[in-house]
C-alpha cells in the first residue's frame, strides 16, 4: 500500500488547505511543491513578479521537474500538494504514481472563480500549461475555461475523487474519509 497522498486539482480547491489539516490528523508530513518551486526559483535571485511569470519560461518547467523528481526522496509518509501545472504532464504522473496515491480534489467552477478573484494580485493571471501539449490556459476570468479543459485530466490520473463545494470543514471531513477508507482496504487503486 502506497503511504503518500498526493493531492491534485486547480489553484483554490482546497489542496493546501486540507491538506496541510489531514497531514496534521493523521500526523503526517505536509508538502507542497508550489511552495518548493517558489523557493527553487528565488534561489536563483528573482523577484516574486518576476517568478509568477514564468510559468511558460524555461527557469519554472526545469524547478518544477526538479521538485517533482525530489519527491521520490520522501522517507515520511506525506500529504503531498501539487501545483495546478505539476500533474498535466504525464512524465510527472508517472513518478506521482510511483511515489502515492493521487486524490483530485473536485470543486465547483463559480466556486473556483470566486477564491480567484479573491487571490492576491500578484497570483491573478497566471497560467496552466499542459507540459506534454504545450496548451496555456489563463487562470483569470477564463478560469472557467481552465476548469473544464483540465478536469477529465484531473479526473483520469485520480486514484481517489473528492469533493470540496462546502464550507472547509466539509472538504477536510471527505478528504479524511478518502484516507482512511484506502488505508483499511475499502478503497483499492
Amino acid at each position: 500500500m502506497k503511504s503518500n497522498m498526493i493531492l491534485v486539482g486547480l489553484p483554490s480547491c482546497g489542496k493546501t488547505t486540507l491538506g496541510r489539516q489531514a497531514a496534521e490528523i493523521f500526523g503526517m508530513d505536509f508538502v507542497d511543491t508550489d511552495e518548493m518551486i517558489l523557493a527553487g526559483l528565488k534561489k536563483e535571485n528573482l523577484s516574486p513578479a518576476k517568478i509568477f511569470t514564468l510559468a511558460m519560461q524555461r527557469g519554472f518547467c526545469r524547478v518544477q521537474h526538479e521538485v517533482i523528481e525530489n519527491l521520490r526522496a520522501i522517507q515520511k509518509p506525506a500529504i503531498i500538494s501539487t501545483g495546478a501545472e505539476a500533474s498535466l504532464s504525464q512524465e510527472h504522473v508517472q513518478v506521482l504514481r510511483e511515489i502515492g496515491v493521487i486524490v483530485h480534489i473536485l470543486r465547483d467552477p463559480d466556486i473556483v472563480m470566486n477564491c480567484m478573484r479573491n487571490r492576491p494580485a500578484r497570483e491573478r493571471g497566471l497560467q496552466l500549461v499542459n507540459m506534454d501539449t504545450g496548451k496555456k490556459t489563463m487562470l483569470d476570468e477564463s478560469c472557467l475555461e481552465s476548469y473544464l479543459d483540465c478536469a477529465p485530466w484531473y479526473r483520469d490520473i485520480a486514484d481517489i475523487i473528492i469533493e470540496n463545494n462546502g464550507d472547509i470543514s466539509e472538504g477536510l471531513d471527505a478528504l479524511v474519509k478518502a484516507i482512511r477508507a484506502y488505508r483499511s482496504g475499502a478503497l483499492v487503486q
